[in-house]
């Protein structure tokens, strides 16, 4: 969880926050595919509601977070 966010500090220069959170969140989902590999067919609509909630409030929460970050004055040493 924060490996990501350290790593993703140090790319606001080339990334703008945005796209770090789609980059994010889609990496986080190919992992958690790979490992878990839940069965995602024949399940109802109201089985993706709380999904969809939930990615949207983890999407929201990182994009504020690193827009915060992208703000952080950085020093003149590490320009």
């Amino acid at each position: 969880m924060q490996f990501g966010a350290v790593v993703s500090k140090g790319l606001f220069v080339e990334i703008p926050p945005v796209g770090m959170v789609f980059l994010r969140l889609i990496t986080s989902s190919l992992i958690l595919l790979a490992f878990v590999r839940p069965r995602l067919r024949g399940r109802p609509v109201t089985d993706w509601w709380p999904v969809l909630a939930l990615g949207f409030a983890l999407g929201a929460m990182n994009w504020a977070f690193y827009e915060s970050f992208a703000r952080i004055p950085r020093s003149r040493s590490a320009r």
